[in-house]
């Protein structure tokens, strides 16, 4: 009897090991996947411009790729933060390797294929990695300094973004440390740096954001830095 009691309790021992084991591994696989690019660039822009062009998310619709729709919902008295609501596709149905092509596309039209889709697929909303959310925009007019972080997002767990631009000045040895070409008006040049992350728990998600989240972020700061050039 005692050798029995102790193969049992050895037995209940093992079992629970394992299955620790089993929930310990269900637990990782549900925890968020992270994925994350950078850009940093040298932008013949004066900062002011661009600080101005990235805090107007009203127009983020006419220019930014991916962009279907954005709007602005709240501000904040002390004027340093605000809600907005945006709409963005990454996938419009388009086989991935063929996915950065429709970077070619212009705002208008990809916000008429993406109100297409939506029209004629309404139980589905957006196509494969596409999703309206509502992001917490926070401001330093001073520093030159933009970040936003999901607060409603259904696809993702979340979607941050940071945007730091430093203005390039006569200060220092700048001209070599930025390799800005000699006998050049260093106002008008800012250097930035783009950083977006997104948090999914869907692993065939993270594979895609894989492909496409490097396009995604260069094809951002293009697309600011040619607003800039229309508003000049």
């Amino acid at each position: 009897n005692g050798q029995i009691s102790i193969y049992w309790i050895m037995s209940i021992n093992a079992a629970s090991s394992l299955m620790r084991g089993f929930i310990n591994a269900a637990t990782k696989l549900q925890e968020p996947i992270k994925k994350r690019h950078v850009v940093k660039r040298l932008l013949k822009e004066r900062p002011q411009l661009l600080y101005s062009v990235i805090v107007d998310v009203d127009s983020y619709a006419r220019f930014v790729p991916l962009c279907a729709s954005s709007e602005v919902l709240r501000r904040s008295e002390c004027g340093t933060m605000f809600d907005a609501s945006l709409s963005i596709g990454l996938g419009l149905g388009i086989p991935y390797p063929t996915i950065p092509s429709i970077f070619s596309m212009s705002p208008d039209k990809l916000s008429t294929t993406i109100r297409n889709r939506k029209s004629s697929e309404p139980e589905q909303g957006l196509s494969f990695l596409s999703e309206t959310y509502v992001s917490r925009v926070t401001v330093d007019p001073t520093n030159y300094e933009v970040s936003a972080h999901s607060i409603k997002c259904e696809k993702f767990n979340s979607l941050s973004s940071r945007w730091k631009i430093i203005p390039v000045n006569d200060e220092g040895d700048e001209t070599t440390k930025y390799n800005i070409p000699a006998n050049t008006e260093r106002a008008h040049w800012s250097w930035v740096e783009f950083e977006v992350e997104m948090s999914v728990s869907d692993p065939s998600i993270a594979s895609v954001l894989d492909i496409v989240l490097k396009d995604v972020a260069d094809n951002q700061v293009l697309a600011f830095e040619n607003r800039c050039r229309e508003l000049r």
